[in-house]
C-alpha cells in the first residue's frame, strides 16, 4: 500500500509540474479520483466543481479533462444516492465522449449510469446500458469492460428473479 501512494504522490507531483495547462489539470482529475476512491467526497468535489466552471475549457483536449470531471461528479452524486445529480453528470460527460467517438470514456459512463439505474430499480434500463458496455469492450477488443458489463447483467438477472440466467455472466 506504501508503494502505490508513494507512486501516486510522484505521478501526481509529476504531472502538476510538467508545465502544461491541460497536463495539470489531468493531475486535479487524477487527484479527485484518487480522493473519491478514499472516501474523500467533499474535497473531490471541491475539485472537481472548480475545474467543471474555468472559463477556459475551448480546446479538446480541455473539454476532455471536463468530460473526465464531470463523470467523476457522476461518481460521487452515485456514491451519495443523489441519482437525478448522478445521470445529469454522467449525461454530460457522455455527450462529449459520444461527439468524440471516445468508447473508453463512454463505457466507464455507461457503466456509472447502469450503476444508478440498479440502485434507483430500473432493472431493464440498466441491463440495456450494461449491454452497451458489453458491445463497446467488444469493439474495441477490451475484456475489462466486457466482464465489468457480464458481472453487472448478472447482478441485474438476480434482481429480477432469474438466477439461471445470471449464471452465464457471472
Amino acid at each position: 500500500a506504501i508503494d502505490l501512494l508513494l507512486t501516486r504522490d510522484i505521478a501526481i507531483e509529476g504531472l502538476r509540474y510538467s508545465g502544461s495547462d491541460v497536463t495539470r489539470l489531468q493531475s486535479k482529475v487524477l487527484r479527485a479520483r484518487i480522493l473519491l476512491l478514499q472516501g474523500g467526497l467533499d474535497e473531490s468535489k471541491g475539485i472537481l466543481i472548480e475545474l467543471v466552471g474555468r472559463k477556459s475549457m475551448d480546446s479538446v483536449a480541455h473539454r476532455q479533462v471536463g468530460a473526465r470531471a464531470l463523470q467523476c461528479l457522476g461518481d460521487i452524486a452515485r456514491i451519495r444516492g443523489e441519482w437525478s445529480a448522478a445521470r445529469t453528470y454522467y449525461g454530460a460527460a457522455m455527450g462529449h465522449f459520444e461527439s468524440r467517438d471516445h468508447q473508453h470514456g463512454q463505457w466507464e459512463t455507461l457503466s456509472g449510469m447502469a450503476e444508478v439505474e440498479v440502485q434507483t430499480g430500473a432493472l431493464a434500463t440498466a441491463a440495456e446500458l450494461y449491454q452497451r458496455v458489453r458491445d463497446i469492450g467488444g469493439a474495441i477488443n477490451d475484456q475489462y469492460p466486457v466482464a465489468v458489463a457480464l458481472l453487472g447483467m448478472g447482478r441485474v438477472d438476480i434482481q429480477l428473479g432469474k438466477p439461471a440466467a445470471a449464471i452465464p455472466t457471472l
